[in-house]
């Protein structure tokens, strides 16, 4: 197959930006504060929000919530601005640091990511600071950080939230935060103290330290092993899927056999579990077959490199066994995120095998699959939606192939794209363009 898209390693695990809600919910605030009213109301918000009391100042953090996730800076420099003199009046400790930490999300929001990140830095290194509202803060810094580059700054900083914070309520919290009910401390604090190991680990990937980043992610498993209450438990899984990914990055195959088969036994309704048990395969092949040369790969790629070596080796033998496997393991792994990774990659060896028709079928079937394991809101659905748009443009090629232009440039002029898939759009557009000078010279020669 000419065309596939790998899967992302990093994509199951994002940064989590929409943890501030917890610290600044409208949910925690009073009732009577339930319907503030209309956001800056012709200006007369200005005189209206310059008042002394409490409720006051709550209603002004109320209202800042009715802009929307696109801020303009304008926009951004005037709420913070009416914030800022909603805080000279404000007497309660714990309602200024909300405030403080809307205004730097607020900043956030405008992309404005120097200020933004000098307030999260702020609030977090103020005294006293309620421990959620730092330990998010500290969140908001290190990942915008990342966001500029400057690894080694959101080490230190994720670092001071992996290790400062014990996931206590801290001074200043709520009856509900000290009971540990919805957007309590400890069970937020310790998500962000994981999302804060997580980062330490991807960032060292990123730099190519592949050993640091195990210590990073080995650091992160030992926590999450002493959860008493087995609320981070679903983590593991993704934790051990990477540090499996890096022995193999590291050329430790046996480590990465091992770490994989063990964790994908222990937790079957991982969403990757089916599509690993493929490619725990697939590096087992073609480390027999490489022997004793180099083999440094990532198992997303695994698969892609299988096929094409008993493609070029003409292994009919292996190519059989191996679309057995996929076949079992599709039918195991029905309507799941597994199920359409192991699709496309049948197909993709069923033409290898030389049987387009089959391979047709499948890829038409890919994009009607009603995966159940994932929520519509995740992520993980556009890593699936993608596939399935690959899926149709490799779909369009084979049947071309067969000379059904027509039906090929139909497809592809139907298919509906976001405005963010960029490189997919050119993709299309210059698969549609081979194909009409392919169909244009098929004309010709008819005509001869």
């Amino acid at each position: 197959m000419g065309i596939r898209k790998k899967e992302g390693c990093n994509l199951n695990v994002t940064v989590l930006f929409a943890l501030f809600l917890c610290v600044s919910g409208v949910a925690s605030l009073p009732k009577s504060l339930a319907c503030p009213p209309a956001w800056l109301q012709k200006q007369s918000a200005w005189g209206y929000l310059m008042v002394e009391d409490r409720q006051r100042t709550a209603e002004a953090l109320i209202n800042s919530y009715n802009i929307g996730d696109k801020v303009t800076e304008t926009e951004a420099e005037q709420v913070a601005s009416i914030l800022e003199k909603a805080l000279t009046k404000c007497e309660s400790s714990y309602l200024a640091f909300r405030v403080k930490y809307r205004i730097a999300v607020v900043y956030f929001k405008a992309q404005m990511l120097d200020k933004a990140l000098d307030r999260f830095m702020e609030v977090s290194n103020t005294p006293d600071c309620p421990e959620l509202i730092g330990a998010s803060s500290l969140n908001m810094a290190g990942q915008i950080l990342r966001m500029k580059g400057d690894y080694r700054k959101a080490l230190d900083v994720f670092g001071n939230l992996a290790g400062t914070f014990k996931g206590k309520p801290g001074r200043g919290h709520s009856k509900a935060v000290r009971l540990g009910m919805p957007y309590g401390g400890k069970p937020v604090v310790m998500k962000l103290k994981c999302l804060a190991m997580f980062a330490k680990g991807e960032i060292r990937q990123l730099q190519g330290s592949y050993t640091a980043a195990i210590k990073e992610y080995e650091r992160l498993l030992n926590f999450l092993r002493q959860d008493k209450n087995n609320k981070l438990e679903k983590y593991i899984p993704v934790v051990k899927d990477r540090v499996s990914q890096l022995y193999l990055k590291c050329g430790d195959i046996n480590k990465y056999l091992r770490t994989a088969g063990e964790f994908t036994a222990d937790y079957p309704e991982y969403y990757r579990t089916g599509i690993i048990k493929f490619e725990i395969e697939c590096v087992r092949f073609l480390k027999n077959v490489r022997q004793n040369k180099q083999f440094s790969i990532d198992s997303f790629a695994a698969p892609a490199e299988l096929i094409g070596y008993l493609k070029d080796a003409k292994d009919t033998a292996s190519m059989q066994i191996f679309a057995k496997m996929l076949e079992r393991l599709c039918e195991k792994h029905s309507d799941t995120y597994s199920s359409v990774l192991l699709s496309y990659h049948y197909a993709w060896l069923l033409d290898a095998m030389g049987q387009k028709d089959r391979s047709v079928k499948l890829l038409s079937q890919i994009s009607s699959t009603d995966v159940k394991d994932i929520d519509e809101s995740s992520q993980l659905k556009s890593i699936i939606n993608t596939v399935s748009k690959y899926a149709v443009i490799q779909r369009a090629i084979m049947l071309s192939e067969n000379g059904d232009y027509n039906q090929s440039l139909r497809m592809l002029s139907d298919l509906q794209l976001d405005a963010g898939e960029s490189y997919m759009s050119s993709l299309v557009k210059s698969v549609m363009k081979s194909l009409r000078i392919l169909k244009k010279e098929g004309v010709k020669n008819e005509t001869k």
